[in-house]
């Protein structure tokens, strides 16, 4: 399946009706099965559509902290539309192309450190780390510390800070089923990702695909790649995959992180 196919919206499930994910109530987050992004396809699903939900239709009656806190929780994830206000967005989006037209973007990588390595066949987008450089990253970066702190506040996670960067996706790019806490790391804790596509169309491609945990063989569902929809989800327990782009397709990943500083090293490292 591919976005190309006409929308079907479903209302999102209850948060009353769905467990508790593990990492929220004590339990070991690694009694499921560890992956990694160098890994990335996780067991094959045997679905291969999934409904489109409608941003609009999850939580609408919270404050947008209390639907992500209120996802995290019941669901693991949340979904939360007009999340960034539009003149950011558009700000972000100029951003972006400006960046990419100097030749800023390189091919995504997979793995980490001395394990990273490009694979065309498992994800074809070019990205950009954020540095707080620009009125709109510092505007954007304001407001995910106060979101950082509304979520340690309500449930003692821990997250110490965050990374972020662009993503392209050309028309014909994807990013295959995967996990983004490293095997072996964890400290991406809740990634989130935040789109600035305005205008977008069920033609245009480049839905992100969730699926409700790493055993999972069914798809939850798709959401449409929206401008100023947040996704937020947990890094360990949600697999996902962004569907081929058919137009190019502009986004934020983010991810809050816990501090990992041991006796042998620091966390983030010391330079300078």
């Amino acid at each position: 399946m591919t976005c190309r196919r006409e929308a079907r919206c479903i209302e999102a499930p209850s948060v009353s009706d769905l467990p508790i994910p593990a990492i929220l109530t004590g339990a070991s987050a690694h009694a499921l099965p560890e992956v990694s992004p160098q890994s990335a396809q996780l067991s094959a699903p045997v679905a291969t559509t999934a409904p489109l939900i409608s941003p609009a239709s999850m939580m609408a009656d919270l404050s947008p902290s209390e639907q992500i806190i209120a996802g995290l929780v019941r669901n693991g994830y949340a979904v939360v539309p007009d999340y960034l206000p539009p003149r950011l967005a558009g700000a972000l989006r100029r951003e972006a192309i400006r960046r990419d037209r100097r030749h800023e973007f390189a091919l995504a990588a997979i793995g980490r450190e001395d394990q990273r390595q490009q694979d065309a066949s498992v994800r074809r987008d070019r990205t950009c780390w954020l540095t707080g450089d620009s009125p709109a990253q510092q505007a954007l970066h304001a407001d995910l510390e106060q979101l950082r702190q509304g979520i340690n506040r309500a449930l003692f996670l821990g997250l110490f800070d965050l990374e972020a960067h662009f993503a392209i996706y050309h028309p014909g790019a994807f990013y295959r089923r995967h996990l983004d806490a490293f095997q072996g790391n964890n400290a991406r804790i809740v990634s989130m990702v935040l789109y600035l596509n305005p205008g977008w169309v069920p033609a245009d491609g480049g839905c992100l695909r969730l699926w409700p945990s790493p055993r999972a063989r069914r798809p939850a569902f798709d959401v449409a790649p929206v401008s100023g929809t947040l996704v937020c989800f947990l890094s360990e327990q949600i697999p996902h995959e962004v569907l081929p782009a058919f137009s190019d397709r502009l986004s934020i990943a983010c991810w809050f992180r816990r501090n990992m500083t041991t006796a042998e090293r620091t966390d983030p490292p010391v330079t300078g």
